[in-house]
């Protein structure tokens, strides 16, 4: 990965590559894969545990791949990366506030790391990706091993989308409350389409080397842009849009 300029003390990203991925970056993975599966994890895996604790393990997972090198803002780095942080931040809460119950610290750091990206500090996502880490470890998690490769996020995402749709769905305005009222499933789905990883609402495409199904990124595409839009009806769109998708692969 080529050095970062040093700018007022702290590493940024030169021109418009700054400002297009920082935006997207929790809304997308930024940039295309350039790995053969896009993370670690096996080759075959049991059905995703989404349970709260399964939850956690698997964004720790997550975690645990991340490099605290900045790669998270370089689109040279791959989806792998994007979508790593933005799975994980989501799944602890970082995008509603939110604190899971039990795991108020890793929610914090996550919160931490979410407004490091949005004033492109750099070293701040970097120290709350170490934090977030170092807080997973200091738990024993993760405690399984599940598939944090390409397809395996996308598997992951696929149950937490089925999840949702199988509660209280379709989601309405009561769906959006923040902080510690914010509904587990919004949530949910947030994670879900940080996973698939789809192009964010500014900067480039990423669609895992072209070897998912582009209806997937676009379904994504289309929650990620209509949670911070207030817009239930695109939302439920994308939501069954992906689900769809998922049930086609």
């Amino acid at each position: 990965m080529r050095a970062m300029p040093i700018v007022g003390g702290r590493r940024s990203l030169p021109g418009r590559a700054v400002v297009g991925c920082a935006l997207s970056v929790l809304l997308a993975a930024c940039g295309s894969s350039t790995t053969a599966d896009g993370g670690s994890g096996p080759s075959a895996a049991a059905a995703p545990d989404i349970s709260q604790s399964g939850r956690m393990d698997y964004a720790c997972a997550l975690v645990r791949d991340l490099p605290a090198d900045g790669s998270v803002f370089d689109p040279e780095a791959g989806s792998a990366v994007g979508a790593g942080f933005a799975g994980a931040v989501r799944l602890f809460g970082a995008l509603t506030g939110s604190h899971v119950p039990g795991y108020e610290s890793l929610s914090a750091h996550a919160v931490d790391a979410l407004g490091s990206t949005t004033t492109l500090d750099i070293d701040g996502v970097d120290a709350s990706i170490t934090a977030m880490a170092d807080d997973c470890a200091a738990r024993g998690l993760p405690e399984d091993t599940p598939d944090v490769s390409r397809s395996g996020r996308v598997d992951y995402a696929c149950a937490l989308i089925a999840d949702a749709r199988a509660g209280d769905y379709p989601l309405g305005r009561s769906n959006f409350a923040v902080h510690d009222e914010a509904d587990p499933t919004l949530t949910a789905v947030a994670a879900a389409a940080g996973l698939i990883a789809g192009p964010g609402p500014v900067g480039g495409a990423s669609h895992l080397d072209g070897t998912i199904d582009e209806g997937l990124d676009a379904s994504a595409a289309t929650i990620n842009e209509a949670i911070p839009a207030l817009d239930f009806e695109r939302l439920n769109s994308g939501i069954d849009a992906l689900a769809t998708g998922c049930a086609q692969r």
